[in-house]
């Protein structure tokens, strides 16, 4: 009886993504609210979201818009003083 190791890797789950995805995950969304992502870059990100799912997207997405938000909240607020 031959037991044969199956050369599929398994990812583990995902809670933690590590530093690099972090990192490349916000470059997207940075280049997607300002309109100038590449084909290629957009086709690494259809890859990511069919494995993982669009939620790391998503919050990544909506802490952004609350830190843009809130600066600008505060520069405006600066410069009418």
């Amino acid at each position: 009886f031959i037991m044969l190791r199956s050369r599929v890797q398994v990812s583990p789950s995902l809670p933690f993504l590590n530093i690099m995805k972090i990192f490349s995950i916000i470059k997207s969304v940075l280049s997607a609210f300002c309109g100038i992502q590449s084909r290629n870059k957009l086709h690494k990100d259809d890859v990511f979201i069919e494995k993982n799912g669009v939620k790391y997207f998503l919050i990544i997405g909506f802490i952004l818009v609350i830190i843009l938000g809130t600066s600008l909240f505060y520069l405006v607020g600066f410069i009418l003083k």
